[in-house]
């Protein structure tokens, strides 16, 4: 299912799909997915997802106007009170690669 397209430039478009994900368990994932003019895909990235194991987590996102996707990743076990999160970024670039900035 898509949901969103995104005009990178006059030869990239981006478009942000959701899906679920067969694993252990069914899980919701959302990812963002660029192509040129041909229709040919050039990156991939999942930006949003939830994942269940030993511990349990999700991932969120944001995309700026600069084309910076910042992606949160945050962590937590039944047995711990700790959440921890982790934080990138990603630039898309004009010729619609997914650059990782930090």
């Amino acid at each position: 299912m898509r949901l969103k397209k995104i005009i990178i430039n006059n030869k990239i478009t981006a478009f942000l799909y959701a899906y679920l994900f067969d694993s252990e368990m069914t899980q919701p994932r959302i990812e963002i997915q660029t192509f040129d003019n041909n229709k040919k895909n050039i990156d991939n990235l999942i930006i949003a997802s939830t994942f269940s194991n030993e511990c349990s987590g999700y991932r969120d996102f944001c995309i700026n106007q600069n084309k910076i996707i910042t992606i949160n990743n945050y962590y937590y076990c039944s047995d711990i009170d700790t959440e921890y999160k982790n934080q990138y970024k990603f630039k898309i670039t004009d010729n619609g690669r997914f650059i990782f900035t930090e």
